[in-house]
């Protein structure tokens, strides 16, 4: 009997857990850094950089930019947007989703199923090869440490083996029975998945586990007020970049062809927007 009590308190508080409403926050800023305003920006991941010789390290991100012709893998600068390295894809390949995991970078490409493969040897980075993938379309990569973590512009997420490319599983993202889509640009934040939604500023944080939007966190008016700001890049596009300093705690957030990378902290929303008037926003 106790063993059935307890089993059925269990069941009660797993469907209280997965039935709650994501939460809504917005965002203050804390701190900008120079970006180039021509990244076409697909992926970007924070990691620190130190030089063998000197000793000397900074704090750097891994970009992957887009468009037939203009995509790189590149290293840049946190603090300065200094384009440290730099690889060009062969122009008949659009850079998609990055991540690094390990000593290799990997990065997805637009409408097909190649990953490439990148390392730094000897203080250069190196394009070192490309295997075919399980999915058909590349989109956003992260990882959560073992796997990679992809999508294809549906609300399926795979994670995939990095050894073998083989598809481990998969976890349909959806609010409250809602799937959402276009779930571009990826970051693993203690072990949530944040996901920029495409031609939106919303990022949903989902839980890995079941794919339950746990959060919106809304970066409305960002992009605004660089375009006020900036107006001479008139070019700028949508918000496109989750980047995480898992020892500092801090997020970045930026955009393709964005003049500037943020530094942002997310918080309560000033707003006075209900969830049904997100999820028409967010969800697509």
């Amino acid at each position: 009997m106790a063993l059935l009590l307890l089993l059925a308190v269990c069941m009660v508080m797993c469907i209280s857990v997965s039935s709650q409403p994501p939460k809504i926050a917005g965002y203050s800023v804390i701190a900008e850094y120079p970006h180039d305003p021509q990244a076409f920006t697909q992926g970007i991941q924070f990691d620190r950089s130190c030089d063998n010789d000197s000793k000397e390290c900074c704090d750097v991100f891994w970009e992957s930019t887009g468009l037939y012709g203009q995509s790189t893998v590149r290293q840049v600068v946190v603090n300065t947007g200094e384009v440290k390295q730099s690889v060009k894809l062969d122009a008949r390949w659009f850079g998609e989703g990055l991540v690094k995991l390990g000593d290799m970078l990997y990065q997805l490409t637009w409408q097909t199923g190649t990953i490439f493969k990148f390392r730094v040897e000897g203080g250069q980075l190196k394009q070192v090869g490309q295997v075919a993938g399980p999915l058909r379309d590349g989109w956003g990569l992260a990882t959560d440490g073992k796997l990679l973590i992809a999508t294809d512009s549906s609300a399926d997420v795979a994670l995939i083996d990095p050894d073998t490319m083989k598809l481990v599983r998969k976890v349909t993202v959806k609010d409250e029975g809602r799937p959402v889509k276009w779930l571009n640009e990826l970051e693993v934040i203690d072990g949530e998945l944040w996901a920029n939604v495409w031609q939106t500023e919303c990022i949903a944080v989902i839980d890995l586990a079941t794919g339950r939007v746990k959060q919106w966190v809304l970066l409305h008016g960002l992009r605004h007020g660089l375009h006020q700001r900036h107006p001479k890049h008139h070019d700028m596009d949508v918000l496109n970049g989750i980047a995480y300093d898992a020892v500092g705690k801090r997020l970045f957030v930026t955009g393709k062809k964005w003049p500037r990378v943020f530094e942002v902290v997310p918080g309560p929303h000033p707003g006075h927007m209900t969830l049904d008037e997100v999820r028409a926003q967010c969800i697509k």
